[in-house]
């Protein structure tokens, strides 16, 4: 899966080499991205079976879809026996996730998601094809708390040195990411819901 950040990103954020930025910082602040925003922003190709609804519509459990490319039908169970529906006779609407059959092929009224029980399969993109620039930063932000957790503990309020019998303490101030994130994923949500932009 693509991250959302890189060592570089996050380096000229918060002012930092490269080099202490942590591989898995990067991939963890991925999949909080999709956690938090509750959607997924990178390309992903998916092979997927579903129940026939006895309707005109399914809906894919991944949005937003980019492009259906295969759509099947479960023939014979017995023998695996699939026959591929043709996509020129149905309409996608990529935001929702919904795959509607059109009203006519070759002007005879069409047929429907027959009911069953993961009689359908679907091969299908989803996500975004361009990840927006508010995705990138998010990422960045969730790598640099990550940096600041690892330099500063859980809450960044104190660090501790010894030599031999002497110690000190004193106040760190962490990296104040916390309202960024927030208001960034409140804007993620609400300009990518479900039926406002098209992706």
């Amino acid at each position: 899966m693509e991250r959302y950040t890189n060592k570089t990103l996050v380096s000229q954020l918060i002012g930092v080499e490269e080099s202490v930025i942590l591989d898995d910082w990067l991939d963890w602040a991925t999949a909080q991205v999709d956690t938090l925003t509750e959607r997924t922003w990178a390309d992903v190709t998916v092979v997927e079976r579903y129940d026939g609804t006895d309707s005109d519509e399914l809906y894919l459990d991944n949005v937003p879809v980019i492009a259906v490319t295969k759509l099947e039908y479960l023939q014979d169970d017995a023998t695996n026996t699939w026959l591929e529906f043709d996509l020129n006779y149905t309409v996608l609407y990529k935001d929702e996730g919904r795959i509607k059959l059109a009203e006519t092929i070759n002007g005879q009224e069409t047929t429907y998601f027959h009911e069953g029980v993961q009689n359908w399969r679907v091969t299908y993109e989803y996500g975004v094809e361009d990840i927006p620039d508010e995705v990138r930063l998010l990422a960045s932000l969730l790598t640099a708390k990550l940096y600041n957790i690892s330099l500063h503990g859980q809450t960044g309020t104190t660090k501790s040195e010894s030599i031999g019998a002497y110690s000190i303490s004193y106040g760190i101030t962490p990296i104040p990411v916390d309202d960024q994130i927030e208001l960034l994923i409140k804007k993620l949500k609400i300009n990518y819901s479900r039926g406002i932009l098209g992706l």
